[in-house]
């Protein structure tokens, strides 16, 4: 899959989603249940925003993704299931993004509880890039402070190992003399195989 200029082993956009942050971040009895619906409408919306941005062109997706936050939001306010309404907007905009052939097809293969910590090798090329990765979780808290892309600021960042054991989604980013690729977001989620992140 081409990711500006790097590649790596081809998936499809996956809309799934697995534990909202209000259970990630184990805030339930810090908070109220209005506060705890929204965090979770937030975890979807961004979710789904960073995959699409892969996807196709924002024209495309963006008015779309904006209905369903206000649906979302409409309906934490009106005190229904977060979960059957995340799961509701999920079917249905997965639907009419791909009744607009503007992309690939977009899946949603849950692999929620799919069996915890996997080991991956990475390697780069051209050949030895300095590898660092952080969660997707960790990634969006620094988010929310600034500076998520500096390792000097986030300091969730780390230096990946020839293997590394990961589990879902992490940012990536190279390191060579003089240049520098990335980070990018990639699933990491298949047991015992090598990750070549290639940037011509």
């Amino acid at each position: 899959m081409q990711r500006r200029g790097g590649t790596i082993g081809h998936t499809e956009p996956n809309l799934s989603l697995c534990d909202g942050w209000s259970e990630l971040l184990g805030v339930e009895g810090f908070s109220t249940p209005l506060n705890l619906k929204l965090l979770d409408v937030a975890h979807a919306i961004t979710e789904w925003q960073a995959t699409l941005t892969r996807w196709g062109n924002r024209a495309s997706w963006q008015p779309r993704l904006n209905a369903v936050e206000e649906r979302l939001v409409s309906a934490a306010f009106g005190g229904k299931s977060i979960e059957d309404a995340i799961r509701k907007e999920q079917d249905r905009l997965i639907a009419e993004l791909n009744r607009l052939r503007a992309g690939e097809t977009i899946v949603n293969e849950s692999e929620c509880g799919a069996g915890g910590y996997v080991d991956v090798n990475f390697r780069t090329e051209p050949p030895n890039g300095r590898v660092s990765i952080i969660s997707e979780f960790d990634y969006e808290l620094c988010k929310l402070a600034g500076g998520e892309n500096d390792p000097q600021r986030c300091r969730a960042w780390r230096v990946a190992k020839s293997k590394e054991a990961v589990s879902g989604y992490y940012y990536i980013r190279v390191d060579w003399s003089g240049r520098s690729e990335g980070p990018h977001r990639y699933e990491l989620t298949t047991d015992d195989r090598t990750v070549w992140l290639r940037y011509p």
